[in-house]
């Protein structure tokens, strides 16, 4: 079982932590953070995200509440009730145990039933193929590809687009 709460600022250090190269940051947050990530620049965008009417970030904790994963909800659309996961990322030793499918599906379950929305978005690069099935398996469905949507280092990332709405 997971559990969602807000991200505080003492969860930095340990999130930090997860983060194993800069590929892997650039995959993560695809340019909004430099490498080497740093708590300064972290905090800054958790400020920004607090103060920001339509975008938060949310912990995962396990069942002992040890923080295990976090994510972005922004983009926040009251009228047309829906927001867009973005920055999702699980502790690299607790991978590979359904905990981020859990951890997806939980999500989506807050943003229905909690803030009454009734679409949940995500974009995920091609080269993460492990993401990309964790959002399948949570029950997320491809809705577009953008093309060369991102650079790094030579390699060209398309980004494929997906949604979960909620049943009427």
């Amino acid at each position: 079982m997971v559990r969602l709460r807000p991200f505080k600022k003492l969860d930095i250090d340990q999130m930090l932590s997860w983060m194993e190269d800069e590929r892997q940051t650039a995959v993560w947050a695809s340019g909004v953070f430099s490498w080497p990530l740093n708590r300064e620049e972290i905090l800054a965008r958790v400020v920004q995200a607090e103060q920001a009417e339509d975008e938060w970030v949310m912990a995962c904790l396990d069942e002992q509440g040890n923080i295990i994963g976090q994510l972005y909800m922004r983009m926040a659309d009251y009228e047309e009730n829906r927001v867009h996961l973005n920055m999702i990322i699980m502790d690299p030793a607790k991978r590979g145990q359904g905990l981020g499918t859990e951890m997806v599906k939980k999500t989506v379950e807050y943003a229905f039933f909690v803030l009454g929305m009734q679409k949940v978005t995500l974009g995920v690069f091609d080269c993460n193929p492990g993401a990309y099935a964790c959002y399948l398996k949570a029950g997320f469905h491809d809705t577009f590809v953008e093309e060369h949507a991102y650079e790094y280092q030579g390699e060209i990332w398309n980004r494929q687009h997906m949604a979960i709405e909620r049943d009427s």
